[in-house]
């Protein structure tokens, strides 16, 4: 990656994957959300490729937020981004794979 991220997206890094809802705590979820809220487009190809290696390592969704967070990847100017496909989790990226081949999944309006 050669591009800066913007702090909302190092913040994220730093706290680490989306947990898994076995193992997710009500603090590190309400850090998340917060965090995630102020994700704003556009997105930087390499924020994309940080932000998809975040999402859960299972196939739980963190209680939706799996989901808030690839409606944000597929609307980021560059998608689909080939290294955020591979940086996500291998359920996660199979389904993000999935969608693209699927035109009612994308987001509209960008």
């Amino acid at each position: 990656m050669s591009g800066e991220l913007r702090p909302m997206v190092t913040a994220l890094a730093a706290l680490g994957p989306l947990p898994t809802e076995t193992a997710a705590d009500p603090t590190t979820l309400g850090r998340w959300e917060e965090l995630a809220g102020q994700i704003s487009q556009p997105l930087s190809d390499d924020e994309v490729t940080v932000l998809a290696g975040l999402l859960p390592a299972d196939e739980s969704d963190a209680f939706g937020m799996a989901w808030t967070l690839i409606h944000v990847l597929e609307s980021a100017p560059g998608w689909p981004v080939p290294a955020a496909l591979e940086s996500a989790p291998d359920y996660w990226g199979g389904v993000l794979r999935t969608r693209l081949d699927d035109p009612r999944s994308r987001p509209t309006g960008n």
